[in-house]
């Protein structure tokens, strides 16, 4: 009788295939776990943006230190975000602290945004025009079937929904 020494060629070929298999589901979730992850950046970027211009909005700032602010717009064009103070008299402030800013959105992430605003003092949702809103607002960050949400109810309470 002869002693077994060593592997086979088709076992070798077997292993070679299962751990290929494997290596191709991991590199495919890790892709997967990348993408996600910079879709979740994305919409905290763009989140603290829209933070920072609710409390602009609430403590009536304007760079002329004047305190007659009525609201503050948020607009987003592409990757171009704009925060602009709007006094009493229809005067738009876009100087520090207000800005437009880039963000990053490589990859192929798109923001789908209105234009809105809050309301000085109380940091209330309004339009375009600083007009007091009564519904909830959705903003979404997405590429392709992956999307991340903002919500920011009447009250200007801003939340991620997933």
């Amino acid at each position: 009788m002869r002693k077994k020494n060593g592997f086979t060629l088709i076992e070798l070929i077997v292993t070679v295939a299962v751990i290929m298999i494997l290596a191709g589901v991991g590199a495919m979730s890790l892709n997967n776990f990348n993408g996600v992850k910079e879709l979740e950046s994305t919409r905290e970027e763009v989140g603290g943006f829209i933070k920072l211009a609710k409390n602009l909005a609430v403590t009536r700032q304007l760079s002329t230190g004047t305190s007659n602010l009525k609201y503050v717009r948020v607009s987003i064009s592409g990757n171009i975000l704009t925060i602009t103070g709007i006094d009493n008299v229809g005067n738009q402030d876009t100087s520090p602290p207000y800005s437009s800013v880039s963000i990053n959105t490589k990859n192929g992430i798109i923001i789908n945004a209105p234009s809105f605003g809050f309301m000085a003092s109380t940091g209330r949702l309004t339009d375009l025009n600083g007009t007091l809103v009564g519904t909830t607002m959705t903003i979404d960050v997405s590429r392709g079937t992956d999307k991340k949400t903002i919500i920011i109810n009447d009250l200007g309470t801003i939340k991620n929904a997933n």
